[in-house]
């Protein structure tokens, strides 16, 4: 109602500058209504990095649902593997595809050597069986038509080993994809807003409809990830030679 109601009651016909850490009023003013602002907003995405505030043109292109944002990072050439078959979990999540192919995504991303299925009924003192061999078979066609690379023994080594997921965090292009590869660590920390930080960023109920792509637009703050570099440039525990894995 700031700019709808007779121009000498709100801000109407008047030039705004509007700071806000929120993406929905981009959302709302570049894409959903920007007919009702007569197509004359412009946005900005604003990052402080190492002293330095950078400026990044939004354009309503940018502006992409969760699912594209997941499909169009799982297309990608230049994407690392994990960070594809983590974008990719979280499409099935999205869908509602609980099938083989999450199964077994799941299966890796909790560093399982042989795969569990949790749709089946646990048993009395085993737990949940192991994947039949025909799912599992059905899982690797299905993930291979996203990521054709997908080995689960190779990747399950992988994600089983610190110093490797330490190179990856090293490797990845942004903070979103740092925070994702930082989770995979499971460190112990207890700052209340790394925390916070690490874990929105997992879980989908906190990302919108619509939103900027993480791949182009850093939106997570520096101080989160030096905090995040600091603990991963500690020597691990001496009784943590490797990944605890979840059962």
């Amino acid at each position: 109602m700031l700019f709808r109601r007779a121009s000498g009651e709100c801000l109407k016909n008047r030039t705004v500058l509007m700071l806000t850490h929120d993406v929905e009023p981009v959302i709302d003013t570049l894409k959903s209504v920007r007919r009702l602002f007569s197509n004359q907003v412009t946005a900005s995405c604003l990052r402080l990095s190492a002293g330095v505030i950078e400026e990044l043109p939004v354009n309503d292109g940018d502006i992409m649902t969760f699912m594209q944002i997941c499909k169009s990072i799982t297309a990608s050439a230049d994407c690392e593997e994990i960070i594809k078959l983590i974008y990719l979990r979280r499409y099935f999540e999205i869908v509602d595809e609980r099938g083989d192919a999450y199964q077994l995504l799941s299966n890796l991303f909790h560093r399982r050597v042989a795969p569990l299925d949790y749709r089946e009924p646990a048993a009395a003192g085993s737990g949940y069986p192991k994947m039949a061999p025909e799912k599992i078979q059905q899982a690797l066609r299905d993930i291979r038509e996203y990521v054709d690379s997908f080995d689960y023994p190779r990747l399950q080594a992988l994600v089983s080993s610190p110093d490797e997921i330490k190179n990856l965090y090293r490797r990845c292009r942004n903070g979103y994809e740092k925070l994702q590869v930082f989770r995979l660590l499971e460190l112990d920390q207890d700052h209340p807003v790394i925390r916070k930080f690490v874990n929105e960023t997992y879980h989908i109920e906190n990302e919108f409809i619509c939103q900027l792509d993480p791949s182009r637009f850093d939106l997570i703050p520096e101080y989160v990830i030096m905090e995040c570099d600091k603990l991963i440039a500690l020597p691990p525990a001496a009784n943590q030679s490797s990944v605890a894995r979840i059962a």
